[in-house]
């Protein structure tokens, strides 16, 4: 991975990956798990805080926990991937919800994975290294 300069100028080398959901506790072990493995994390409760961090930094990777409503929750993916300056970002949507419509639905929205709870943790973190070196932004 190439190092990166965030709106500070200063150069970073780990992935930054936005994690977003609002489960509290949910975003908490996901920020934990991602600092634990080495990546740099922001946490934000809903869209609007979302897409401004996005848009105010280069974020590798969007990981998002949606719940219901989940046309809300994708509402968010479309409005980052069409109106923000690095709106290319990988989206990873996450959900407890494992019916096909809703991962067309995801994918229609501009996701660019799609997985379904309980995560496998053990391989996450390659996972999520891999989606980001094979997404391009």
């Amino acid at each position: 991975m190439t190092p990166r300069k965030d709106s500070l100028n200063i150069e970073k080398t780990r992935p930054f990956v936005i994690v977003t959901g609002e489960n509290e506790e949910g975003r908490f072990m996901l920020r934990s798990l991602l600092e634990l493995w080495g990546f740099e994390v922001a946490e934000t409760a809903d869209g609007p805080a979302s897409v401004a961090v996005a848009a105010n930094h280069s974020p590798d990777l969007i990981l998002m926990d949606v719940t219901l409503p989940f046309d809300e929750s994708l509402k968010t993916v479309s409005f980052i991937r069409t109106h923000v300056r690095n709106g290319n970002v990988p989206f990873v949507v996450v959900s407890g919800f494992s019916a096909q419509e809703m991962k067309d639905a995801a994918v229609s929205h501009g996701a660019t994975e799609f997985l379904v709870k309980p995560l496998d943790f053990d391989g996450l973190p390659d996972y999520l290294t891999h989606v980001i070196e094979h997404s391009a932004h």
